[in-house]
């Protein structure tokens, strides 16, 4: 088999393969069985289709991602190419042991495949949140204070350019590519500071790295090593203990917000939820500012301890319905601490829900309701447990911060790096303290009981928290101790 040739096809491939690997590669793209295919053959077109090759690199991180970009740079999408080569042009970048074991997963999910020369589909391309060949032929060597510096000292018509094409396609045609072109023009000129790239003497590219800075964007990953997001160390016992404290503010504050809707139950408006002013009252009246006030209304009526209705008796006014405690509400309260953490804590888990948005602003301008649902989300459980992962993979107490964690993550998954930047990264760890699932930035032994389903998860946190106290001293001057 000669370079010009297409090698073997991915059908035949996947022929040869015994039983095992093909369960495990519908285990992988589960997509592949709905509906079952009739033959080897049609999985192997279906494996090939653009929305599967986006649904099965969705939850690849960086070095996988990188690994088809470079088989891309390499053409293996029209001929085999040796592996040997594919390590070459990596280089230094990985380990090489990565690199293999990396593409041996890119094999099991028949993103790539072969033995010592290996394909990859046509539309390959389609599952990389970059275009094509920008992970792999991009100078990563310039840092984000120089491209910063670049663009501050732009003309308005050079930074035009650049606001087309981070607004739209970073693929942009002109005749100014040529190598020839006047140099006085605003292409050649950004051509020669590299905020653009030639890809041929009609084509330029805007840099993956220069779109992350004009769109305020933490800078892309570029190592195909892990970042290590740790920052600094404290002890597991410091953490557990900081994680408890919290566990006890949130069931209190839980408990005076349930009673101040069981006093006065709080009407929904028409749109649903709760408008932003009688989020702001209910603040005020219990003491709980406005952003935890809204994460513990979004739990509780996850938890089902609020709903909407008519309460029994109904209140005077108004026509509701309204929020107001459940019976669930009641048995909840009769619970020991650490279960009704257990319950609170499992729900923020699966919450598809963002509370961190109530109170601010859309892009329509209109502001983010709790209860209601403009903060709807179906990845936010997604995004929380990849940050949970994250965390216990770290030894024992090893504290990380938004900025550190936001990049080990986007390094887990580049396709979800808007989601993962340090904004929203700082809200899910400024909710997980307040679950004690992370403490003092470090996760607690109680939460990662929960992450892997230990049956003890409750045992774990009643022996974080401290003793109830059973009995008091009045002194003779009537102070109680």
């Amino acid at each position: 088999m000669t370079q010009q040739t297409p090698g073997i096809p991915l059908g035949s491939w996947l022929a040869d393969l015994p039983d095992e690997r093909l369960i495990r590669l519908l285990e992988l793209r589960p997509d592949l069985a709905q509906p079952p295919p009739g033959s080897v053959a049609a999985l192997a077109a279906r494996a090939q289709a653009r929305q599967s090759i986006k649904a099965a690199t969705d939850e690849l991180d960086f070095l996988r991602l990188a690994l088809i970009d470079a088989l891309l740079v390499l053409h293996a999408d029209t001929t085999p190419v040796p592996v040997a080569k594919l390590l070459t042009l990596i280089g230094e970048r990985a380990p090489e042991a990565d690199v293999i074991d990396a593409l041996d997963d890119l094999k099991e999910r028949a993103l790539v495949w072969g033995d010592s020369e290996v394909r990859v589909a046509a539309d390959a391309g389609s599952g990389l949140p970059w275009h094509p060949g920008q992970a792999t032929l991009e100078d990563e060597s310039i840092t984000a204070e120089q491209i910063t510096e670049l663009i501050e000292g732009l003309d308005d018509s050079e930074f035009a350019v650049l606001e087309k094409l981070v607004e739209g396609s970073p693929i942009g045609r002109t005749r100014d590519a040529a190598p020839g072109a006047p140099p006085d023009r605003p292409v050649p000129r950004l051509l020669a500071k590299g905020l653009l790239r030639r890809i041929d003497a009609e084509t330029v590219i805007l840099p993956r790295q220069v779109g992350h800075v004009l769109r305020g964007e933490q800078f892309g990953s570029q190592q195909l090593v892990a970042p290590n997001p740790g920052r600094s160390t404290t002890t597991v016992a410091d953490v557990d203990a900081a994680a408890a404290g919290a566990v006890i503010d949130l069931l209190r504050d839980l408990d005076l917000m349930l009673e101040t809707f069981s006093a006065a139950p709080v009407a929904e408006l028409r749109s649903g939820g709760l408008g932003v002013r009688e989020v702001k009252r209910l603040a005020k009246l219990t003491g709980i500012d406005d952003a935890r006030l809204g994460l513990i209304l979004e739990l509780a009526a996850a938890a089902g301890l609020i709903a909407s209705g008519m309460p029994e008796p109904q209140p005077p006014d108004g026509e509701g319905p309204y929020w107001a405690p459940t019976v669930a509400a009641d048995r909840f309260a009769e619970t020991s601490a650490a279960e009704r953490w257990h319950s609170l804590a499992s729900t923020w888990l699966d919450l598809p829900a963002r509370p961190s948005l109530i109170g601010t602003r859309g892009p329509d301008g209109k502001p983010y309701g709790a209860l209601s649902d403009s903060v709807y989300s179906t990845a936010a459980p997604l995004d929380r447990r990849l940050l949970l992962r994250m965390l216990a993979e770290l030894p024992p107490g090893t504290r990380v911060d938004e900025t550190t964690a936001s990049r080990a993550l986007v390094w887990r998954r580049p396709r979800w790096a808007k989601r993962l930047q340090p904004g929203p990264v700082a809200d899910l760890l400024e909710e997980a303290h307040v679950l004690g699932l992370v403490g003092r930035s470090a996760i607690s032994t109680p939460g990662r009981a929960l992450l892997v389903g230990d049956g003890a998860v409750v045992e774990a946190m009643s022996r974080a928290l401290p003793e109830p106290i059973d009995h008091f001293l009045v002194q003779a001057d009537l102070t109680v101790v």
